[in-house]
């Protein structure tokens, strides 16, 4: 068989209709003699190059039966097919004990679906549908899974819809869709087992129509986003247009457009024109002129305004390098770079600014890099930038930030310097070594210190352990964890698993066929036998 082996105690070949029928047999994928598993049955009808039939059917593990099933039918054919795929069984606990079945379905060449009828203790019958579809990228790709169920213990009507769908529409455009849709934003935490980061909370979903003619592209979306909190964001509709760049000797003009209508029902037209000139003094000092004019015409019920904002701007900057005679290892040279920068901007009286606004603007980037085998490291990137306000006659504080570039470290650090004193904003630091992670995060305005550390190790040839954690400095406690054991047993795998989330804990084991890998029996420690 193509996808594993059929034993037989008895078997007849009908060769007209390429049927083999079988009393006392079974299948299993493991080569070994005896097999670690097989799926053992007392009649099987097998259709050659496309499924076997079997009636009753029971899982045997080491000769040890752990289900029945009345009938099953699984597919061997070569090709996708049709067919029953194995069913999962469990208990939760807001759900109770579980049996899950599901179907899958092709519909062609380039597309499929599994549906799925999920029977929960507590709640009833909830269906599911899951369907892919994919000619090519540019073409047509996207994917769909909805569930739905009438809580038996609540009445509730209940369900959840996913959507990503990107295809080519009517003259050349391209049309994209996605929608994270759900009756309520328990849902996820009651029906999905994972342990889950972060939980699927909002409502929203997006529509997008893109066009793009020569230089010339547009982008309409319809946009509807709905949080946790009742909050809703609209864009009924947004459609931008961005108008190529012109280009008039040393001058370079760009413009857009934009019309928006908002949640509260508020129409905003905007339009804006930036032009711009850059040559360079004494061939080192880039002088950069530029000018930007924006109006916005703004209706909303029986009002309407105007506002319009007309800016200008002078920069410029230089680079300037410095080279090391020596090297420490495993680098061979060090080399650093400046690039410091001034600015001057004014905005000129406007509805929201009377008077107008002058600045003074300052920059300087510092950037230590290191040679090893003619490739280079930024081993530090330092960033400092600060204004003076005209109006107010004050300079702002001086805003600082960090990085680090190196392979198995990487660290950013941000924060500002006002009268002398430096204030950290924000801090983290990342470690990798060998299969390792380790990270710590700071950031004082929440505030919340954290760090987070996950690995793995091989403990034995057969025997795998997997860790990830992160604990909170500040109320001394581990947020999330999750342990994992792997035996490897040949041609099964078995897993035992500890995961935490707050509150909630989980503890189980689950042995999985590997080429098989739909077939799963799972089990909470401190949870009943599983009927």
């Amino acid at each position: 068989v193509e996808k594993g082996y059929l034993y037989a105690k008895k078997a007849k070949y009908i060769k007209d209709e390429k049927v083999i029928k079988i009393k006392g047999g079974y299948f299993t994928t493991c080569e070994l003699d005896p097999p670690h598993y097989y799926f053992y049955s007392t009649y099987m009808r097998v259709n050659i190059n496309d499924m076997v039939i079997a009636r009753p059917v029971i899982l045997l593990v080491q000769d040890i039966p752990l289900f029945w099933l009345p009938f099953w039918y699984f597919p061997i054919k070569k090709e996708r097919s049709s067919g029953l795929l194995p069913f999962k069984i469990g208990k939760s606990s807001t759900c109770g004990r579980y049996l899950k079945g599901y179907y899958y379905l092709v519909l062609g060449p380039h597309a499929d679906a599994t549906l799925g009828a999920e029977l929960y203790e507590k709640k009833g019958i909830m269906g599911s549908l899951e369907a892919r579809w994919l000619l090519s990228r540019e073409i047509l790709d996207g994917n769909m899974n909805a569930r739905y169920v009438r809580e038996k213990d609540t009445g509730k009507r209940r369900w959840e819809l996913n959507l990503n769908h990107a295809s080519r529409f009517l003259l050349g455009a391209r049309l994209k869709a996605n929608a994270s849709l759900r009756s309520d934003k328990k849902f996820i935490t009651d029906y999905y087992s994972d342990t889950v980061e972060v939980f699927k909370t909002h409502k929203e979903w997006e529509v997008s129509l893109s066009r793009r003619i020569g230089k010339f592209s547009g982008n309409l979306v319809f946009d509807y986003d709905e949080s946790p909190e009742g909050i809703v964001k609209k864009k009924f509709p947004e459609f931008f247009l961005s108008i190529p760049t012109y280009t008039f000797g040393p001058i370079h003009i760009s413009s857009s457009f934009r019309f928006l209508r908002n949640e509260s029902d508020e129409r905003i037209t905007s339009y804006s024109v930036s032009p711009s000139f850059t040559r360079s003094l004494f061939r080192y000092f880039p002088l950069s002129f530029s000018g930007e004019y924006r109006g916005e015409y703004h209706v909303f019920q029986d009002t309407s305004f105007l506002k319009d904002e007309k800016s200008v701007r002078a920069s410029i900057r230089t680079t300037l390098y410095g080279l090391s005679n020596f090297g420490i290892y495993p680098f061979e040279r060090f080399r650093s770079v400046y690039t410091p920068s001034v600015s001057f901007s004014y905005s000129f009286p406007s509805q929201t600014s009377p008077w107008g606004k002058k600045s003074f603007g300052w920059s300087l980037r510092y950037v230590l890099q290191a040679k090893r085998e003619d490739k280079k490291y930024d081993l530090l990137t330092a960033n400092f930038s600060g204004s003076y306000l005209f109006e107010d006659t004050t300079w702002s504080d001086i805003q600082v930030s960090m990085t680090t570039g190196m392979e198995n470290l990487r660290g950013e650090l941000s924060g500002k310097i006002k009268k002398g004193d430096f204030t950290l904003q924000k801090f983290s630091l990342r470690i990798k070594f060998r299969d390792w992670n380790a990270d710590l995060s700071w950031n004082p305005k929440t505030p919340a210190f954290t760090g987070g550390l996950s690995g793995r190790l091989k403990l034995t040839p057969r025997w795998t352990g997997n860790f990830t954690g992160r604990y909170d400095f500040l109320e001394g406690e581990l947020v999330s964890a999750r342990l994992s054991l792997t035996r490897d047993l040949h041609c099964w795998e078995l897993r035992l698993s500890w995961n935490m989330m707050g509150e909630n804990q989980n503890l189980e084991i689950s042995l999985h066929l590997k080429r098989i890998p739909e077939i799963k029996i799972e089990k909470g420690i401190f949870e009943e036998l599983l009927p």
